[in-house]
């Protein structure tokens, strides 16, 4: 029934049909609200009007009353919700939920959850206590898996990312405007298509968190028991156990990074910066130092005991990379450049010099200095190097005034180049040239030639699919004494 009388609204078990489920209300509305409502079977189907792509299935049963001013009711709360699912949840794997809790809400204090659990046949949690964005809250949540780890899948379906969860629990304590905040998750696994992550232990911490503006200090850990990553090259520098740590301030839409480290059985490195949460900018600083027996056996002739590298990093919110300030110091080897990315186009000039050549050949001794220029497509950029040398003594014989220029095209399908070398060896004048071409896909090396004073070498060849040379050499070497010197012997 339902009756007024000087402005109060009496109900009594006023009962509605919701959806196929019902709700029966009591109670009375009118300067002050004392009501009751008992609701049973309601679909969570309902929800999915007010939230596009929710696509929720399940029921929600329970009791809830309202006491006090209708601007600022008191409410009381017993819900349990059977069979839930979701697409996020679906996506996830996680099977039907049941989600059983009691509590209260105002709007000075926030939510006060007496007890809530969450029970399904993967994942299980709980969690008690205040949590009130206009206040003080005191929050705890814990999930755990109910079997070794809970899977998950996130992502899309061309590049699904396979998490595994064991545990996660979170806790919140203090004013709103500057809570202590703790975060922390074991995860078994992680797996892309490059990479996988086994054991890996995550731990964030605020002392003073504004949870309403989603801002304030953020210190973490991350450690990972292995890392599988298929490239050669990376791969040596994060084998072993990988741990990481970060310092700095976020938010809603930056995290500044004070400082930051990733360091493995190799690698030592760090970083500070900026990066954007609105708009995926970076701005970073990075610095790194890493054993060279970790790098590219090519590399390593030339390289120190250890090799330290820094540069910065940046990104715009069109997705354009620039990596400015680059510098490389490992022993005898420096370099320095700066490398651009930006709409599927590459640039980078790299220049350098090795002071002692003997790194690469015990019977050399000099100096030679390097650029390398890049320009155009990402896919097939135009390259430019050069190498020269103004002195160097190898095998007894000097060699002067040496300058190897090389330029082309690194288009994988259509490789060209043209090579040209001068220099004088122990008085004598050294010139070669050679120009690598593609026509039909077939590739060769035409009009070969390296002549020092009378030695002399000449020809034409093609190159089979794997680059191995076919053809015919002139040799004209009546004095093969100084070609020794060429090849540092």
């Amino acid at each position: 029934t339902l009756s007024i009388a000087n402005g109060t609204t009496s109900i009594e078990r006023l009962a509605l049909d919701v959806g196929g489920g019902s709700v029966t209300l009591s109670g009375t509305a009118g300067q002050t609200l004392d009501l009751a409502a008992q609701f049973s079977a309601l679909p969570a189907a309902l929800a999915n009007g007010f939230s596009p792509g929710l696509d929720a299935v399940g029921t929600l049963s329970g009791t809830a009353g309202l006491t006090g001013p209708p601007a600022a009711p008191d409410v009381r709360f017993n819900a349990q919700l059977a069979g839930i699912e979701t697409s996020q949840t679906r996506q996830a794997g996680l099977g039907p939920l049941a989600v059983d809790a009691a509590g209260s809400y105002t709007i000075a204090g926030g939510v006060v959850l007496d007890q809530a659990t969450l029970t399904g046949d993967k994942v299980s949690g709980k969690a008690t206590g205040t949590l009130n964005p206009n206040g003080a809250s005191d929050f705890a949540l814990d999930l755990i898996s109910s079997g070794p780890s809970l899977p998950l899948t996130v992502g899309s379906a061309e590049s699904p990312v396979k998490i595994e969860i064991q545990s996660l629990s979170a806790k919140v304590a203090g004013e709103s405007t500057r809570a202590r905040l703790d975060v922390s998750a074991i995860l078994p696994s992680i797996v892309t298509s490059p990479a996988r992550v086994d054991g890996l232990a995550l731990a964030l911490h605020s002392d003073a968190f504004d949870l309403k503006n989603r801002a304030g200090p953020v210190s973490g850990t991350v450690s990972v028991d292995k890392v599988g990553l298929d490239n050669p090259v990376i791969a040596p520098l994060i084998a072993g156990k990988v741990t990481a740590a970060v310092s700095g301030r976020l938010t809603a839409d930056l995290f500044a990074i004070d400082s930051g480290s990733l360091k493995s059985d190799a690698l030592n490195s760090q970083v500070a910066g900026q990066v954007s949460l609105r708009d995926g900018a970076i701005d970073l600083n990075l610095k790194a130092d890493a054993p060279s027996s970790a790098l590219p056996a090519a590399a390593r002739g030339m390289l120190g005991e250890r090799a330290e590298i820094s540069a910065t990093l940046k990104r715009d919110p069109n997705g354009s990379i620039n990596i400015g300030g680059l510098k490389l110091t490992s022993g005898a080897l420096t370099a320095d450049g700066q490398a651009s990315l930006a709409d599927n186009k590459v640039a980078a000039d790299i220049k350098g010099a090795l002071s002692d050549i003997s790194l690469l050949s015990k019977d050399a001794k000099g100096a030679i200095a390097f650029a390398l220029n890049a320009q155009g497509p990402a896919s097939a950029p135009d390259l430019s190097l050069t190498v020269d040398s103004e002195r160097l003594l190898v095998a007894a014989r000097e060699i002067t005034g040496l300058k190897l220029t090389a330029t082309g095209k690194a288009d994988a399908a259509n490789p060209a180049a043209n090579v040209q070398l001068t220099g004088n060896v122990a008085g004598q004048a050294l010139q070669g040239s050679a120009v690598l071409a593609t026509a039909d896909g077939k590739s060769a090396i035409n009009g070969l030639l390296l002549s020092l004073g009378k030695n002399r070498i000449s020809g034409d060849l093609a190159l089979d699919e794997k680059f191995v040379p076919v053809g015919t050499i002139a040799l004209d070497l009546p004095d093969i004494g100084p070609l020794a010197a060429l090849a540092l012997e």
